[in-house]
């Protein structure tokens, strides 16, 4: 039996609309009876108790009909069926978030680093002290994420260059390059190469090494290792 190439249609029982729509439906129920804007927009009803349905659903529609209007002539929230107060079913308030907030950007724009666990210890040292919060606050790992979420904050790598400010690189490029031009003097050098792009004539030191068990070592740690034993060969 070949398999049908349609899906069959969702059938619902009740329809939804969005801000958008019931302003339309609203507008339209101003210049005309209640009977002609079911018949409009809802295609009629079959029984009774259906029209009983819309008609409350159209006074519903009515009765807050500031809220669809605002919401109506969002950009942001005509398309959505239904939108969520601000602070609902939240466990700090709004004043407290907000200064969070600012200690964030504080702290940011000092150059500190944040991670996840300072922004939870912090909440849970600043909470006690603004009114009407939850007593149950935990400053959970799902507070951190909604917070972070809600006021566009990321938890990113730290890398050399990201938390540094562009006064702060420059500064130390300035000193380098003194530095540079201070060692060229001394010793007479007229040509400096940069060893990340000169080609290297021996072999990369390895990972691994050959030494006594229970001594950590690396590339810098041979080095001085070489230096210790006062010899004079190059350390690779």
């Amino acid at each position: 039996m070949p398999r049908p190439t349609r899906r069959k249609p969702k059938e619902y029982k009740y329809s939804r609309y969005t801000y958008e729509q019931k302003h339309v439906i609203l507008q339209y129920r101003d210049s005309h009876t209640a009977a002609e804007t079911i018949d409009r927009f809802f295609h009629g009803t079959r029984t009774q108790r259906r029209w009983d349905t819309i008609y409350q659903l159209l006074a519903a529609w009515t009765k807050s009909r500031p809220t669809i209007e605002a919401n109506a002539t969002d950009a942001i929230t005509r398309d959505m069926y239904r939108t969520r107060q601000h602070g609902l079913g939240t466990k700090l308030t709004q004043e407290t978030e907000s200064f969070l907030w600012n200690w964030i950007q504080s702290m940011r724009s000092d150059g500190m680093l944040l991670s996840r666990d300072m922004l939870a210890l912090h909440a849970l040292d600043v909470a006690p002290f603004f009114e009407h919060n939850k007593p149950d606050f935990k400053a959970s790992s799902s507070w951190c994420t909604r917070f972070m979420q809600s006021n566009a904050l990321a938890d990113r790598a730290v890398t050399r260059q990201s938390q540094k400010k562009p006064a702060e690189t420059a500064v130390a490029i300035e000193a380098f390059s003194k530095k540079v031009q201070d060692l060229m003097t001394k010793y007479g050098a007229d040509v400096v190469y940069n060893a990340d792009q000169t080609a290297i004539q021996h072999e990369a030191i390895s990972k691994r090494t050959v030494n006594d068990a229970g001594w950590r070592i690396d590339g810098l740690g041979q080095m001085q290792s070489w230096r210790r034993e006062d010899n004079s060969h190059a350390p690779w």
